[in-house]
């Protein structure tokens, strides 16, 4: 049978199979030989006549061991699935002959070890996948170089639940364990997770062993390192990753750092993603960042931040994300960002600043979306703040402790379409505040100190089709009119009209209530507690309506 291509055999009760079963399928490029729950022994030359196949899949089968010669004659071979099975062990040469494979998938069988030279032939290999085995982490464990990828999730190691002391230290340069590390496609040294190690108390990684995993390293371009879940002291000393200068990402988030060395990462020039993110970290040295000029990444979030230093962000003209939030920011440099095209999305929120200077932003020429919001000490902002966001969509600003907003704050905002205001304590609006955003489609104004607004507020903006004004202590006297008119024009617009309340003047009681010309509340809602009066005093009109709920 030489045009079979492709040939399934799976869901059988076989435990085993001639060694020639296959020997006349020499066109063979795809045998999907699994999920057969008794299969558990295959002949040595099973697969021996298969000299196109590309693709073998003998996962879920119940293998426990395999010919040391099995896979010895699949020249063409790049994927081998054996996962699921129980496997307790593999013969060093097994993988010899496989020069051109890609991917071995061994997760989730009963493998406690393997040889340092299981897969020292695999040059091409890129994918290789171990988790859900009992791995006996003792000495036995030695190189398993040429990997791209390693996964050990589920393994011996993660699922110690009662864990209450790992000490990484006294380790020395020439150790194997160390020299496993520096051969992946990325490294990553991470501490304690809370679920399932919820019970560790001690995770330890001495000064003299971490330098050591660093010293004379050249981790390749577009490699990664991570460091995370670490207690690493107060800080780093400031050549530890000076070798590094290859390295593009470096991730050293959730440890307990409490500031940065001078000239840290001076030699990282190739580095695009820097996250720095949950640490204790108070203080920055000045132009700390200067030299990463290829950044595209800088997470500072989630720190203890007081001060930021004058141009701290400059010189990074191909950053596209920074984020400074949660940090108790009292007050920011009047130069901070140098020129950042990239940035399209910035957050700045969880801080205690009261205002900031008013060229910020100015640097951000290419900012679509801004949340500065959740500032709970913002009292006030310049008037040209955002006067060089001319591609700027998206404004949040809501949940700090605004009062008023100058009349041109959102003068220079003309791409902007949604406005988020709620929740400050905006007591009025400058009539021609919103004059200038003709395409903006939603406005939120909701929980604030508004008693009143003029009539003309949201005239220009012809675009609105979601307008939120509930939770304002409304004040319904005469001067409310041509508002509660627009309200009345614009019903489908007002979102919350049903839960928009007059809040005062306090009205007498009266058996009957009496007309008020001209009094009407289309959108705003006027409560009239059983047995009480109202005498609101207006200007007399020809005619006269009032509503009752």
């Amino acid at each position: 049978m030489p045009e079979i291509a492709e040939f399934y055999l799976y869901g059988t009760n076989l435990t085993t199979v001639p060694e020639n079963v296959f020997a006349n399928m020499s066109g063979l490029q795809i045998l999907n030989f699994h999920l057969n729950d008794h299969l558990k022994e295959l002949p040595q030359d099973l697969f021996c006549c298969l000299h196109n196949l590309t693709k073998l899949s003998l996962k879920s089968n119940n293998l426990s061991h395999l010919h040391p010669e099995l896979f010895s004659k699949l020249p063409t071979l790049n994927t081998l699935v054996l996962n699921d099975n129980k496997l307790e062990n593999l013969p060093e040469n097994i993988f010899q002959n496989l020069t051109g494979v890609l991917s071995i998938d061994l997760k989730n069988n009963q493998l406690q070890t393997l040889s340092g030279g299981t897969f020292s032939t695999n040059t091409a290999l890129n994918n290789l996948y171990l988790s859900g085995n009992p791995w006996n982490c003792d000495c036995d464990i030695r190189d398993i170089s040429q990997l791209q990828g390693l996964l050990l999730r589920s393994s011996f190691l993660t699922s110690l639940r009662v864990l209450s002391h790992f000490s990484f230290s006294n380790t020395s340069e020439s150790s194997d364990f160390i020299s496993l590390f520096w051969r992946f496609s990325s490294v990553s040294f991470s501490g304690p997770s809370k679920n399932p190690a919820e019970t560790v108390e001690n995770w330890f990684l001495d000064r003299s062993s971490f330098l050591t995993f660093f010293r004379g390293l050249n981790i390749p371009v577009g490699r990664e390192l991570r460091l995370f879940c670490w207690r690493l002291n107060s800080k780093l000393p400031p050549t530890i990753f000076h070798s590094l200068t290859k390295l593009r990402r470096l991730i050293i988030h959730y440890n307990e750092l409490e500031e940065l060395e001078v000239g840290i990462f001076d030699q990282l020039v190739n580095l695009t993603k820097l996250r720095i993110e949950h640490n204790q970290i108070s203080s920055l040295p000045p132009q700390v960042f200067w030299s990463l000029r290829n950044l595209k990444m800088l997470t500072l979030s989630n720190n203890r931040l007081l001060v930021v230093p004058d141009r701290s962000f400059y010189f990074m003209p191909k950053l596209s994300t920074l984020t400074l939030f949660n940090n108790p920011l009292l007050s920011l440099p009047d130069e901070l960002m140098g020129y950042m095209p990239e940035i399209a999305e910035f957050y700045l929120y969880g801080t205690n600043l009261t205002t900031v200077p008013e060229n910020v932003f100015a640097n951000m020429s290419g900012l679509q979306i801004l949340n500065f919001h959740l500032n709970d000490h913002l009292k006030e902002l310049p008037q040209d703040l955002f006067c060089c966001l001319h591609n700027l969509t998206k404004l949040s600003l809501k949940s700090n402790n605004l009062s008023h907003l100058h009349p041109e704050l959102f003068s220079k905002l003309p791409t902007l379409n949604t406005l988020v205001l709620n929740d400050n304590k905006l007591e009025n609006l400058p009539e021609n505040i919103f004059q200038n955003l003709t395409g903006v489609l939603s406005i939120d104004l909701k929980n604030n100190q508004l008693q009143t607004l003029s009539g003309g507020t949201f005239s220009t903006n012809t675009a609105l089709n979601n307008l939120y004004l509930s939770g304002n202590p409304w004040n319904c006297d005469c001067d409310i009119r041509d508002i509660a008119r627009w309200i009345k024009h614009n019903k489908q617009v007002v979102l919350d009209s049903e839960d928009v309340m007059c809040h005062s003047p306090v009205y007498q009681l009266l058996s009957k209530p009496k007309c008020c010309p001209n009094f009407n509340f289309w959108a705003l809602k006027l409560f009239i507690f059983p047995s009480k009066n109202i005498s609101p005093t207006c200007k007399a009109l020809t005619s006269a309506e009032f509503n009752v709920w």
